[in-house]
């Protein structure tokens, strides 16, 4: 949780929706415009200016927010401490370890297997992941600063998930992604992210986990481009337990489910820890 989420002014429940759907608007329309002038600009490296342009244009939507409501940016967990560099590698391990986690599930059930690729192209790899941190910082910005702060403050933390799932997967339908894989993808990562941010008093850790998922995703293959490995079927003659689209559904489930106790477990403790 953002813990320095004092409020000036009292909100009610539908104030505290229609600031943070407003706000992730306004994120979104700044996604429009860059996403226009790198129409115009051409170039190289589109997604490296789109990933740079929205991460201003994140911050530039938290800055107009928080300023309309006379607060500092560290009230939505935006500021910079030691602790911060630490979480974000905190964040990639967990966000490493949950792929690999989805991935032997998939493995297992699913007869499939990881094989390295032949010819690895490592300046192509670098260059498809220089983009990475900041699409996942704009996106972390966005979603889980002041419109997870309002929310969590009028609704709780599980209400304010299934919230922010929604609009994040809604988000993804917009940028061109299908109903299916943007509720089966991000709907439920949004799950983590949230638990994340709010578990860690800002967005540092969410943003590693979201950063890592990202990256394994891309070296994995899974997002095109030049790629460390890849997930083939075995050949064997015993036909797996599940077909692979079904595999995932259950790996991400299994996601899901595990979110939803932890937040549960948080839920609790927190409870007990303010008395």
């Amino acid at each position: 949780m953002q813990k320095n989420s004092d409020q000036p002014r009292p909100q009610t429940k539908k104030g505290a929706l229609i600031k943070s759907v407003a706000f992730i608007t306004v994120f979104i329309l700044f996604l429009v415009l860059v996403s226009q002038v790198g129409l115009l600009r051409g170039g190289a490296m589109p997604g490296l200016f789109y990933g740079i342009g929205g991460t201003v244009g994140s911050f530039i939507t938290a800055f107009l927010f928080v300023r309309s409501e006379k607060r500092p940016l560290a009230s939505i967990g935006l500021r910079w401490e030691k602790g911060t560099l630490p979480r974000f590698v905190y964040g990639i391990l967990i966000g490493t370890g949950l792929f690999f986690f989805v991935i032997a599930v998939i493995c297992f059930s699913a007869g499939i297997r990881i094989q390295a690729s032949g010819t690895v192209n490592h300046t192509a790899i670098l260059l498809n992941l220089v983009p990475v941190f900041f699409l996942a910082l704009m996106e972390e910005v966005g979603f889980r600063t002041l419109p997870l702060v309002k929310l969590e403050k009028s609704y709780g933390i599980l209400t304010t998930q299934f919230i922010l799932a929604l609009l994040f997967a809604f988000y993804h339908m917009l940028n061109g992604w299908g109903i299916a894989i943007s509720f089966m993808g991000p709907f439920i990562w949004s799950f983590v992210f949230v638990l994340a941010a709010s578990w860690s008093g800002g967005i540092a850790m969410s943003t590693g986990i979201h950063f890592s998922l990202n990256v394994m995703q891309a070296l994995a293959g899974l997002k095109g481009g030049a790629a460390l490995f890849h997930l083939i079927e075995k050949k064997e003659t015993a036909a797996p337990l599940l077909p692979a689209q079904t595999a995932g559904i259950l790996a991400h489930g299994l996601v899901l489910l595990g979110a939803l106790w932890l937040t549960g477990w948080y839920k609790r403790n927190r409870k007990k820890a303010m008395g």
